[in-house]
């Protein structure tokens, strides 16, 4: 599976979320706001807080692709 990897960080308007897409189908992923991640999907809801990156697999059954976040770093 390809590895695509989305920097993170403050940079964002106040307020605003950046969504993160899968780079193979666009389904929503999770939501960026600042150096805090937020996934949602059914009845689970997860947020992360601090200086790490996360990997995510889509979870459309067709796709599956993983996605590399880095938060809170350069």
């Amino acid at each position: 599976m390809a590895k695509k990897r989305i920097a993170g960080g403050r940079g964002d308007a106040a307020g605003a979320a950046k969504e993160i897409r899968c780079a193979g189908c666009g389904s929503l992923l999770a939501k960026l706001a600042g150096a805090t991640l937020n996934l949602q999907r059914g009845d689970l809801q997860a947020s992360f807080d601090g200086r790490f990156h996360a990997s995510i697999v889509c979870y459309r059954a067709r796709c599956r692709r993983l996605s590399v976040v880095q938060v809170g770093g350069e």
